[in-house]
C-alpha cells in the first residue's frame, strides 16, 4: 500500500558518502523524519524519502555538513514534470484513456462454447442478424429477446445464454439432440440398385428379394420388393431392408500432357495491411491488391493486445502477395507414363470398397501430344438403396 502511495505522490532516492551515511541515518531517526530502503552500494549509502520528507532530509544533512544528493525520482508528479510543455503527448494520453473507457460500451470479442456440430461461423452469422457482433453498442442490446430470436432462427440450438462481461460476449449454448431416425408409420420402401453390376450376395431383412446371386442388374432396378407374403397367403407392404453386394465396374482416365507448366516463385513479395476496429475495416494503403500479374496470397490475422496481455477490438490483417512466373517445359513419354501410373495408384488408394480386380491400358496420342491411361476397376459394394413407394388405397 505504501509503495502505491509513493508512486502516486512521488519519492526520491538520496545518496550519502559511506563515511557520513550511518551518522545521517541515526540523526534522521532521532528527529523522526520519514525515510526507508537504506542500502549500502559500496561507495555510498542510499535511502528513499517521500515527496514531503525529502526537503527535511536534505536540510538535516546540510546542518550536519553532510553531502546528500538526489540520484533518482519516482512517481506520477515527476512523469508530468518530465513532459512539461509537451501538451500534445499529455492530451493524447488522456484521449487514449478516454477512448479505452468508451470502448467498454462496445463488444470487442465473441467467444462460443457448447457447439460440437454447429460451426462457429454459423452461430456468429445468426447472432449478427440480431445485433450481437463486434462493434455492437452494449446498452442497446436486449439480451433476453435476442436469445429467443436466435432459438427461433436456428432450430438446431436447444438453449442459449448470452453473457456480456465487460467488452466480451460469452455465448454458451446447448445443441439439440435428435432421436435416432425412425421409419414413419405408413412409409414403404423398395430397395433398388444404385449401380449396374453382378449380384454376389443378397441379404433381405424385410421384403421379398427380386434378384439372385449371379444375376446382372441395372441401375434403378428393384432388388428387394417391399411386398411380403403373409401367413394367410396375402401380400402386405413393408419397409424393405437389407444388403445386396455386387461387383461394380468403375472407370478411370488420366491424361498427362508432354508439355508441362510449373510455378517458379521470383522471390518478390508485396504486403498489404488493413486494420479492423470493432467491425470497421481500414486499409493502410490506397490499394487493396497486388501490382503483380501472377501471384499467390497468404493471409494472417493478428489480434492486438494492450500491454501484451489485454485483448482489444483491434485486428490487423496482413496479406502477403508472392509473385511467380509460369515455366513451360517438356517431359518424355516415359516420364508421362510414370506420372499416369502414380495417379492411378493414388486413385486405387482412395477407393473405399473392396477391389476385386482391375486392368488398365495406356498409350501415347500424337495429336494431343499426351499419354492417356484408361483403367477399369471392379469393386465389391452394397448397391441397395431405399426408394419410397406410395400405396394407394
Amino acid at each position: 500500500m505504501y509503495k502505491l502511495l509513493h508512486k502516486i505522490f512521488g519519492a526520491y532516492t538520496l545518496s550519502v558518502p559511506v563515511r557520513d551515511g550511518i551518522r545521517l541515518v541515526n540523526i534522521l531517526n532521532r528527529k523522526k523524519i520519514l525515510f526507508w530502503g537504506v542500502r549500502n552500494t559500496g561507495d555510498s549509502i542510499c535511502f528513499k524519502a517521500s515527496l514531503f520528507s525529502c526537503e527535511a532530509c536534505i536540510r538535516t544533512a546540510a546542518e550536519n555538513e553532510i553531502s546528500a544528493t538526489i540520484v533518482e525520482t519516482i512517481g506520477i508528479p515527476f512523469v508530468f514534470s518530465k513532459y512539461k510543455g509537451r501538451y500534445g503527448l499529455i492530451l493524447g494520453s488522456f484521449v487514449g484513456l478516454f477512448l479505452i473507457s468508451c470502448a467498454q460500451l462496445f463488444i470487442w470479442e465473441i467467444s462460443i462454447t457448447g457447439n460440437d456440430n454447429i460451426p462457429d461461423a454459423a452461430i456468429i452469422n445468426t447472432l449478427s442478424k440480431f445485433g450481437v457482433t463486434r462493434g455492437a453498442y452494449i446498452p442497446d442490446l436486449e439480451i433476453n429477446i435476442i436469445e429467443e430470436l436466435v432459438l427461433m432462427d436456428n432450430t438446431n440450438i436447444s438453449s442459449i445464454s448470452i453473457n456480456i462481461k465487460g467488452s466480451y460476449a460469452e455465448i454458451n449454448l446447448l445443441e439439440r439432440a435428435y432421436p435416432p431416425e425412425m421409419n414413419k408409420p405408413g412409409q414403404y420402401c423398395n430397395l433398388i440398385a444404385s449401380d449396374d453390376g453382378i449380384v454376389m450376395k443378397v441379404e433381405a431383412i424385410d421384403g421379398t428379394p427380386e434378384v439372385k446371386t449371379g444375376e446382372v442388374v441395372y441401375k434403378g432396378q428393384i432388388l428387394v420388393n417391399s411386398f411380403m407374403l403373409g401367413k394367410f397367403g396375402q401380400y402386405r407392404p413393408t419397409h424393405a431392408r437389407g444388403e445386396v453386394l455386387a461387383r461394380v465396374r468403375e472407370k478411370f482416365t488420366v491424361t498427362i500432357s508432354l508439355e508441362q507448366e510449373e510455378k517458379i516463385y521470383t522471390g518478390r513479395t508485396e504486403t498489404i495491411k488493413s486494420i479492423d476496429i470493432l467491425g470497421y475495416s481500414f486499409n493502410f494503403l490506397a490499394k487493396d491488391t497486388s501490382s503483380f500479374e501472377l501471384y499467390d496470397t497468404e493471409v494472417s490475422l493478428q489480434e492486438k493486445k494492450l500491454l501484451g496481455v489485454l485483448k482489444t477490438p483491434v485486428t490487423v490483417t496482413t496479406t502477403l502477395f508472392k509473385e511467380y512466373r509460369i515455366n513451360r517445359y517438356s517431359i518424355s513419354e516415359e516420364e508421362a507414363k510414370s506420372r499416369a501410373a502414380n495417379a492411378f495408384s493414388g486413385y486405387l488408394d482412395r477407393i473405399e470398397h473392396e477391389i476385386v480386380t482391375y486392368d488398365c491400358d495406356g498409350r501415347y496420342y500424337k495429336k494431343k501430344n499426351a499419354y492417356v491411361l484408361t483403367a477399369s476397376v471392379v469393386v465389391l459394394k452394397n448397391i441397395a438403396v431405399e426408394k419410397e413407394i406410395k400405396i394407394i388405397d
